[in-house]
């Protein structure tokens, strides 16, 4: 049927919808949005998952197939033969077109389609026999049309018309949402009404396993089961609830009694409406600045819409607490007294619970990569000399993965984690390298030399002809994304050398000459495949073609250039370029977003903004808020793994395009970046060791922090290349900080924005005013840190304060007065003078739009360098900034 009914619900800007059921069981079949002219099922049916009504290990309940778990009086819980669990069979009920009934001598289930123009609403009526009965479990399943696995040679097909799911177990503020690959779509919604509860989420038993009959690998993420009711469920298993301070319950009913759950689906045009749809059901809808992962040190916030009044619960864990009104809703700036997870609760009038926020909270970012380069460095390097390995960055295990068994280093040749090549161990040389170039150890630096002297020279790259081996499938050399790693750890050597002056066994041209290399054999050797896609850390082949222009390197600049072109067509010429070698991927997309902004290829730069944003959760929870949807690398099964390399990677991506222009910013996007920035974070632990990902899904092996280190190197790698402040301004939001105080100036004349230590090198904003006009910018200093940016002011234009970083070998490496800083400005206008310290100095255009000063490296950590920008009169605005 089609929801064509003239009576609208009350739920806020949906759209209209087309349900079908299927007559025979009352599962959801079919449901998709009212005009669409490809008639896409954003649900499952067998049509777009065969395990759907198969007899298979794994098969699969349809949409809205109903578990109900039950006791009777006098069973005891303890005894298994007791407890009554079954996935219910309906039969349609006679002269009732949308009703379906469940019946047993212990209880009846009612299920009913009611249909509005734009909402459907699903209602379960469960009913005790005469014996009266307590239901620990009822659940729906909900699979939806994400079965990748036909489309691996039709990408553009499969983000045309598939989808993601973003699920939150919120309890009354729970939601399961739908979304394209492509994000072009209406989205799906399915939200629990009144007493309802989303109290558990779990997925469908087998399809999470590492075999799955009939299922390819990395093609499917497997499918939800909604919990209404998850008490039974959680006991049995010795589970707790995902959120702490949501329990779980049961429905206990007497004889005769009904207890009545209801669930509404609907669509909207886009992510925005979906809080207008919370809203206006009566929950709470809320987000936190800068994200629901961040540092001890920075400044908080929570807004929060809700239909009555909203209060903060939890302040006993917050300090600084303030609050205010602001057209988003309620606004709470505070500081959390101590690291860890963080459950922080809203309470609303009418709301039928409190929504729950769940943040987890690290050490400060300096402390954080200077603990897990030193362990990089001192606890997973391998010293065997009679291993072939020797000297080789390892993975650490804290457990059993892959062949390996225990705790500690796992050194295995012929394995595919085991040797320090693929995504493991060598992309911790590649962090332990970047975290150096931008803020330097020389222990750290000596190490790291040592390691590219005794492994990366001799074993994992031949010295004579480049190439890289991938030290599996007898030593293949043609993998790209191998390549790449090395170069990358090349390349931030370079930076070190050149910046600092700290390497021994090379010097910075060599370092640059062994990145120009490995880059150069890689588009020689590399499969045919690889050069349709998007390459883990590829940005950073743009940044080395800057650096040898710099260094006037004229015949290697112009050879690279000439094969990145090449690289360029294939990327652009045909099919959405965002697989990988896998069926599903998203490894591509910080890649191709650069590759589109560098060639200026403006569809797809729209197309990949889109896709990276869809593909990653908003939910109030901190490992899925910014988290990139992934499920496989973590060695037991497909459970989802959360915060892996691809979440920071791609949140470098969408600050650039955010920078450029081409997404407008809102302060929930810059919260889902940041959360996808900062997620990788959050897996260091303590003793410096970290994790690759982390699992939400109890009933996984994997549930927690990793136990391996994994990948995680290529994580924190991708937060230090998106890593930097972001101030954000407009009328209706006011003055937002990520990673850094936003405030305005006393004297009302502009602002001032002081971003926090680790995020300090580099400065963006985004200023609106009344008339929607907007200032955009960017500052990037190459030594020290940038400690505040005065915007506008009295004088007008932009004050910086550049400080010492605190670092003895940083300072150490240059004299008093020696220019050796840089200051590099992104501005609309062109400057027109520039002093430091209050003298006049030269401000060069190094590029469109770009701009740098020189300024002397400071001595010592508390002393700063002044450099005052003076912008053309017209570009300035006393009132609010430089705007």
């Amino acid at each position: 049927m089609t929801a064509a009914a003239t009576t609208r619900s009350d739920a806020g800007p949906g759209i209209g919808l087309t349900f079908r059921p299927n007559p025979d069981n009352g599962e959801i079949a079919f449901l998709g949005y009212a005009g669409d002219p490809r008639q896409e099922n954003y649900v499952a049916g067998p049509m777009e998952l065969p395990l759907i009504g198969s007899d298979a290990p794994n098969k699969v309940e349809g949409y809205s197939a109903v578990l109900l778990g039950y006791r009777l009086p006098g069973d005891r819980p303890e005894e298994e033969l007791g407890y009554r669990r079954q996935w219910l069979s309906f039969r349609r009920e006679p002269g009732e077109a949308e009703t379906y009934v469940f019946e047993n001598e212990h209880v009846r289930v009612i299920k009913t389609f009611r249909a509005d123009a734009d909402a459907l609403t699903v209602e379960l009526a469960v009913t005790a026999g005469s014996l009266g009965l307590e239901a620990a479990e009822l659940a729906i399943s909900a699979p939806i049309n994400n079965y990748y696995c036909p489309w691996r040679y039709d990408q553009r097909y499969l983000y045309g018309h598939l989808h993601y799911e973003h699920v939150h177990p919120g309890g009354a503020h729970g939601y399961q949402l739908v979304e394209s690959l492509s994000g072009n779509e209406p989205l799906l919604y399915c939200i629990p009404l009144g007493d309802t509860r989303f109290e558990h989420v779990s997925r469908f038993p087998g399809t999470i396993d590492l075999e799955r009959p009939g299922i390819p690998n990395h093609s499917w993420p497997g499918s939800s089961v909604l919990f209404l009711h998850a008490e039974g469920y959680l006991d049995a298993n010795g589970f707790k609830p995902l959120l702490p301070g949501l329990a779980a319950s049961g429905i206990r009913l007497g004889p005769g009694e009904t207890a009545v759950r209801r669930l509404r689906l609907g669509f909207v045009e886009r992510r925005s409406d979906v809080a207008e749809v919370l809203v206006n059901s009566g929950k709470i809808d809320a987000y936190a600045v800068p994200a629901m992962t961040g540092p001890i040190d920075a400044e908080f916030r929570i807004v929060a819409r809700g239909r009555g009044k909203l209060s903060l619960l939890d302040a006993n864990k917050l300090e600084a607490v303030s609050e205010r009104e602001s057209a988003d809703g309620r606004v709470w700036r505070f500081k959390f007294r101590e690291p860890g997870e963080q459950l922080v609760r809203i309470a609303g009038d009418g709301a039928a619970e409190p929504a729950a926020l769940l943040f987890r909270v690290t050490a400060p970012l300096p402390e954080l990569f200077e603990r897990r380069a030193d362990f990089i460095v001192d606890y997973q390097v391998l010293h065997d000399e009679s291993s072939v390995l020797n000297g080789a960055i390892l993975l650490y295990s804290l457990g059993d993965f892959e062949a390996f068994k225990g705790e500690g280093l796992y050194a295995k040749e012929d394995s595919l984690w085991g040797n320090g090549s693929y995504e493991g161990g060598i992309t911790d040389g590649m962090f332990a390298a970047e975290k150096n170039a931008l803020y330097p150890n020389r222990g750290q630096i000596a190490k790291l030399e040592r390691y590219i002297v005794d492994y990366v020279r001799r074993y994992l790259q031949n010295p004579d002809n480049d190439e890289v081996q991938w030290w599996l499938f007898r030593f293949d050399t043609t993998r790209s994304y191998n390549y790449m790693h090395v170069a990358n750890l090349y390349y931030s050597m370079y930076r070190i050398a050149r910046q600092y002056g700290m390497t021994e066994a090379y010097t910075a041209e060599q370092y640059l000459d062994f990145a120009y290399r490995t880059l150069m054999k890689m588009f020689d050797a590399s499969r045919p495949m690889d050069l349709i896609t998007g390459l883990m850390g590829g940005q950073q082949i743009f940044d080395l073609l800057n650096s040898l222009r710099d260094e006037e390197k004229v015949e290697m600049y112009y050879n690279l250039l000439i094969r990145v072109r090449r690289h360029a067509d294939e990327l652009f010429r045909g099919d959405v370029p965002y697989g990988s070698e896998c069926p599903y991927d998203n490894t591509g997309y910080e890649c191709i977003a650069f590759y589109a902004d560098y060639f200026k290829e403006e569809d797809c730069l729209s197309a990949i903004g889109k896709a990276m944003q869809a593909v990653r959760g908003e939910q109030p929870v901190w490992w899925w808020q910014g988290s990139d949807i992934r499920w496989w690398d973590a060695g037991t099964d497909f459970a989802e793994v959360c915060h892996h390399y691809t979440s920071p990677l791609n949140s470098s991506a969408l600050l650039m395009l955010v920078r450029q222009g081409v997404v407008q910013p809102d302060p929930t996007l810059l919260s889902l970046i940041y959360g996808g920035l900062l997620g990788s974070t959050a897996k260091i632990h303590g003793d410096g060791r970290a994790s690759m990902s982390y699992c939400w899904e109890q009933e996984s092996p994997n549930f927690g922090d990793h136990v391996c280190t994994g990948d995680v190197g290529l994580s924190l790698y991708g937060t230090l290349l998106g890593l930097q402040a972001f101030a954000y301004a407009s009328p209706r939001h006011g003055e937002l900080g990520y990673l850094g105080q936003l405030t305005r100036q006393p004297s009302g004349a502009g602002l001032r924005f002081a971003p926090l230590a680790g995020a300090d090198r580099r400065v963006s904003w985004h200023f609106e005013d009344e008339h929607g006009k907007v200032e955009r910018g960017d500052a990037y200093c190459s030594s020290g840190a940038i400690g505040e940016i005065v915007f506008g002011g009295e004088k007008g234009g932009l004050r910086i304060a550049i400080r010492g970083s605190g670092n003895n070998d940083e300072e150490a490496t240059t004299g008093e007065g020696v220019y050796s800083g840089e200051l590099r400005l992104v501005l609309p206008v062109k400057p027109i003078g520039a002093t430091v310290n209050g003298t006049a100095v030269r401000i060069r255009p190094v590029a469109e739009q770009t701009y740098a000063v020189d300024y002397p490296t400071v001595l010592s950590g508390g002393q700063e360098c002044r450099i005052d920008i003076a912008m053309p009169r017209a570009s300035s605005k006393a009132e609010g900034g430089n705007k």
